[in-house]
C-alpha cells in the first residue's frame, strides 16, 4: 500500500473517530443537559408544589389562631369557636381542587369536605396501596413542626389509586391535624411532557449532528486527502532520490532543490537529502582523485624500485671488485713481507760481513789479496740487496696505486649510497603523500634509507682505513727511498773501499771509520727493515678487514636488492588495489 494512500486513510480514520467522539461528547452533553432540565424542571414543580401547599395550610393555621384570638377575647366561646373554625376549614379551597381536613392526635376525623361518612370517623389505621398508614404519617410530621408526605389515594369515581403528597401541621390550641394534599400526576404529566419534548429535542440535534459529522467528514477526508498529496508527492520525490542513492545514482536533484524552499520539516528533510547527496558525490569525488594520486605514486615507485635495484647491482659490481682487489692486495701485502724477511736475512749477512770487516781491519794490509775479494763479494751481495729493495720498493708502489683504486672504489660506492638515501627520502616523502596507504612503504623507504646510512658510514670507515693505509704506504715508499740511498751510499763506499785498499794500506784506518758507518747504515737499514715490515703487516690486517667488509656491504647489498623487490611487488600490489578501487568507484553517477 502506497504511502499516499496510507496517509489519507489515517487521516481520515483520525477524522472519522474525532467527529464520532465529538459527535458522541455532543450526545451525551445534550442528553445530560435535557436530564438536567427535567430535573430542574420536576424539582422546581415539587418545590413550587410544596410551598404553595405548605403556604394554603399555614393561612388555615392563621385564620383558626384569629378564631382562638376572638374565643380569648370572648367575643365568642369556645364551643362557637371550635364550630366556626371546622366551617373554615370545611369551607376553604384553594385552586381547582384543593381542599383542607382536620384530624384530631387520636385520629378522629374532625373536618372532611362535609363527608358524614368520614367526619367523626377514626382513620388512625386508614392506610394506602403500599401499606402506608397516611393519618399516622400526617400525625407524626405535625407534631415535628409540619411535614410533607407521599401516598397514593384514589381519586373521586376512581378505583386505581394515584401517588399524593400532602402536608400536615399541627395546630396547638385545639389539638388539631390540619392538612391538605394533591395529586401530583399533572406535575408527572408535565414532567413527562417536557421529557417528550427534550427527547425530540435530542433526536432533531442527533439528526443534525449526523448530517453535520458526514458534511464535516466529507469536508475533512477532501482536506486530509489534499493535505496528505502536499506531503506525500514530497516524500515520494525524496524517497525516489534515496532510491536513486541506493543504486548509486548521485547525480544533482532539481526536485530535491526546489523543495529546499520549503520552511516547513519537508524543506529540512530535502535539505538533508540533498547534503547527503552532495556529501556522497565529494566523497566519491575525492576518492577518484586520491585513486589517480595513488596510481601515480605507485608508478612512481616501481620506477625508483627499477633504479634502486640497478644502483643496488651496480654497488655489489663495484663491492665485488673492491673485494677481489683486496684479496689481491692482501696477497701482494704477503709477497711483500716474504721479500722483507729475505732483505732482513741479507741485512743481517751484510751485517755479519761489515763486522767481519770491521775486526779484520787490521790485517786488511796483511790480506789484501783476501781482503779485496770480500770486498768484491760484498759489492756483489750489496748489488743483490740493492736490487731486492728496488723490487720491495715496486711492490709498495704498486700497493699505493692499489690503495688509490680502493679509495675510488669506496668513494663510488659513498656516492651510490648518497644516491640510495635520496632516493629512500623521495620515497618516505611519497609515502606520506599516501597517508594511510603508504605507511608500508614508509616502512621500507626507511629501511632503504638505514641500509644508505649504513653503507656511508662503512665507506667512510673503508676510507679512513685506506688513508691509513695509503700514509703507511708512503711512509714506507720514504723509508725506502732512504734505505735505497743508504744503500747506494754502502755501494759507493765499498767501491770506494776496495779501490782505498787496492791503492794503499795507509787507508786502514780510514776503511776502519767508513765500516763503522757502514755498520751504523746497516741498523739504520734494519730499523727501516722493521718499520717496512710492520706497515705491510698492517696494510695486509687492513686488506683482509676491507675484503671482509666487502663481503659485508655485498650483503648488506643483496638484502637491499631483496627489499626492493618487495618494494616492488607492493608497489604492484597498490596499482592493483586501486584498479579495484577505480571499478567500484566507476559504479557511482555523480554527474
Amino acid at each position: 500500500m502506497k504511502f499516499l494512500v496510507k496517509q489519507a486513510l489515517v487521516t481520515n480514520l483520525l477524522i472519522l473517530l474525532t467527529i464520532l467522539i465529538l459527535s458522541i461528547s455532543s450526545y451525551v452533553i445534550i442528553k445530560e443537559s435535557s436530564e438536567d432540565s427535567i430535573n430542574e424542571l420536576e424539582t422546581y414543580m415539587y418545590d413550587n408544589y410544596d410551598l404553595n401547599l405548605k403556604y394554603q395550610v399555614e393561612i388555615i393555621v392563621s385564620e383558626l389562631q384569629g378564631v382562638v384570638n376572638q374565643v380569648e377575647a370572648g367575643t365568642i366561646t369556645p364551643e362557637q369557636g371550635k364550630t366556626i373554625a371546622a366551617d373554615i376549614v370545611r369551607e376553604a379551597k384553594y385552586g381547582e381542587v384543593g381542599y383542607f381536613w382536620a384530624d384530631d392526635l387520636e385520629g378522629n376525623n374532625i373536618v372532611l369536605l362535609g363527608n358524614p361518612d368520614v367526619e367523626g370517623s377514626n382513620r388512625l389505621d386508614l392506610q394506602d396501596v403500599n401499606g402506608l398508614y397516611i393519618i399516622q404519617g400526617l400525625i407524626a410530621n405535625a407534631k415535628d413542626g409540619g411535614g410533607f408526605l407521599d401516598y397514593y389515594f384514589p381519586k373521586p369515581d376512581e378505583t386505581e389509586a394515584s401517588r399524593k403528597r400532602g402536608y400536615s401541621q399541627l395546630f396547638e390550641p385545639y389539638g388539631w391535624v390540619i392538612g391538605s394534599g394533591n395529586y401530583v400526576d399533572d406535575i408527572e404529566a408535565t414532567i413527562l411532557e417536557k421529557k417528550a419534548n427534550q427527547e425530540t429535542l435530542l433526536r432533531n440535534s442527533m439528526t443534525l449532528i449526523i448530517i453535520v459529522a458526514v458534511v464535516l467528514l466529507v469536508i475533512g477526508a477532501f482536506v486530509a486527502t489534499l493535505f496528505s498529496i502536499t506531503i506525500t508527492k514530497p516524500i515520494a520525490a525524496m524517497t525516489d532520490q534515496l532510491k536513486l542513492i541506493a543504486n548509486l545514482n548521485i547525480s544533482p536533484s532539481q526536485k530535491l532543490k526546489q523543495l529546499e524552499k520549503r520552511k516547513d520539516e519537508i524543506g529540512t528533510m530535502a535539505n538533508s537529502v540533498n547534503h547527503l547527496n552532495e556529501a556522497f558525490r565529494s566523497i566519491i569525488t575525492q576518492i577518484l582523485d586520491f585513486s589517480k594520486t595513488l596510481k601515480h605514486h605507485a608508478n612512481q615507485m616501481s620506477v625508483i624500485s627499477a633504479q634502486t635495484t640497478e644502483s643496488a647491482t651496480n654497488v655489489v659490481t663495484a663491492v665485488d671488485e673492491f673485494a677481489n682487489g683486496a684479496q689481491d692486495q692482501a696477497h701482494e701485502a704477503s709477497e711483500s713481507v716474504d721479500s722483507l724477511e729475505s732483505l732482513n736475512e741479507l741485512i743481517a749477512m751484510s751485517n755479519e760481513l761489515a763486522n767481519d770487516v770491521l775486526a779484520f781491519s787490521t790485517k786488511v794490509s796483511e790480506q789484501q789479496v783476501l781482503g779485496n775479494g770480500s770486498v768484491s763479494e760484498l759489492v756483489t751481495e750489496f748489488d743483490t740487496t740493492l736490487v731486492a729493495i728496488q723490487k720491495l720498493n715496486e711492490n709498495i708502489e704498486n700497493l699505493s696505486t692499489h690503495s688509490s683504486s680502493i679509495n675510488d672504489i669506496v668513494t663510488t660506492i659513498e656516492g651510490i649510497a648518497g644516491q640510495t638515501n635520496l632516493l629512500a627520502l623521495n620515497a618516505s616523502i611519497e609515502a606520506a603523500r599516501a597517508g594511510e596507504a603508504g605507511k608500508g612503504f614508509a616502512v621500507v623507504a626507511s629501511e632503504i634509507r638505514n641500509l644508505a646510512e649504513q653503507t656511508t658510514k662503512s665507506t667512510k670507515e673503508i676510507n679512513q682505513i685506506i688513508n691509513l693505509v695509503t700514509e703507511a704506504v708512503n711512509r714506507s715508499k720514504g723509508n725506502m727511498s732512504k734505505s735505497n740511498d743508504s744503500i747506494q751510499i754502502a755501494h759507493t763506499k765499498m767501491l770506494n773501499v776496495k779501490a782505498t785498499m787496492e791503492d794503499s794500506s795507509r787507508l786502514i784506518e780510514e776503511s776502519t771509520d767508513k765500516m763503522g758507518q757502514v755498520q751504523a747504515s746497516y741498523g739504520a737499514i734494519n730499523q727501516a727493515k722493521e718499520t717496512a715490515l710492520h706497515a705491510i703487516q698492517s696494510i695486509s690486517a687492513v686488506t683482509e678487514e676491507n675484503a671482509a667488509t666487502a663481503e659485508e656491504i655485498n650483503a648488506t647489498m643483496e638484502t637491499q636488492k631483496q627489499t626492493i623487490g618487495d618494494l616492488d611487488l607492493i608497489s604492484k600490489e597498490v596499482n592493483d588495489n586501486v584498479e579495484v578501487l577505480n571499478e567500484v568507484v566507476s559504479r557511482f553517477v555523480i554527474e
